[in-house]
C-alpha cells in the first residue's frame, strides 16, 4: 500500500538513479505480473539448431528454460550434461537458450561442442529482454501449466524445485465410513 501511494504521489520526473519513478514502477509491475513465482511468463519466439522458429514455453510438461552462452563455463557445463538431466527427470523438457550470439556463430559452436538440443534467441534478444536476463546462466523452471516454480541462477534452490516438481504425490486418505464395514 505505502509503495503504491509513494509512487502515485511522486512527481512524474522523480528519479530513482537514472530511471524515473514511473519507469521503475512499470518495470516492477512487469516483473511481478510476468516473472514472479506462480505467474505465467511471456511467450518468446526462438530458433532451433536448424533455424526453424519455435514458440516457448509450451504447456503440457514441466520445462526448464535455461539461458546461457558457450563462452560461459557454468552454463556450458550444464548444457553439456543435459543427457544426465534427462535421465534424472525423464518428463522434463530442457530448453537451453543461447543469447547474445549471431546465429551462424551459434550453429558452429553447437557443432564444435557436440550439442544437439539447443535454441537461439532472436537477433534482437527479445526472449532475454522479456525474461529480464541480467546474468548468465539463468534458469526458469515451469510446471506443466507454465507457472514459474523457480527463476534465477541455477543453484540448490533450483535442484529443490526440480525435486519438488517431480516428487511423487504421497497423500494419505483415511478410509471413508462406508469402507470400514
Amino acid at each position: 500500500y505505502f509503495l503504491r501511494q509513494a509512487i502515485l504521489m511522486a512527481p512524474e520526473n522523480a528519479m530513482f538513479g537514472n530511471v524515473s519513478m514511473n519507469q521503475m514502477a512499470a518495470e516492477m509491475t512487469y516483473a511481478v505480473k510476468n516473472l514472479s513465482l506462480g505467474s505465467v511468463p511471456p511467450q518468446m519466439e526462438l530458433f532451433d539448431k536448424d533455424g526453424n522458429k519455435v514458440k516457448m514455453p509450451q504447456a503440457g510438461k514441466p520445462t526448464l528454460l535455461f539461458f546461457w552462452t558457450p563462452d560461459e563455463s557454468i552454463g556450458l557445463d550444464i548444457v553439456q550434461r543435459q543427457d544426465q538431466l534427462a535421465a534424472q527427470y525423464p518428463d522434463l523438457v530442457f530448453c537451453p537458450i543461447n543469447v547474445n550470439q549471431p546465429l551462424a556463430d551459434w550453429q558452429a559452436s553447437l557443432q564444435e561442442l557436440g550439442i544437439t538440443n539447443a535454441y537461439m534467441d532472436n537477433e534482437q534478444n527479445a526472449g532475454g529482454q522479456a525474461y529480464r536476463v541480467s546474468q548468465l546462466p539463468m534458469a526458469v523452471l515451469l510446471n506443466e501449466y507454465c507457472n514459474i516454480l523457480f527463476i534465477g541462477f541455477p543453484n540448490q534452490q533450483l535442484q529443490a524445485a526440480l525435486n519438488n516438481c517431480f516428487a511423487p504425490c504421497l497423500l494419505y486418505t483415511s478410509p471413508s465410513p462406508r469402507d470400514r464395514g
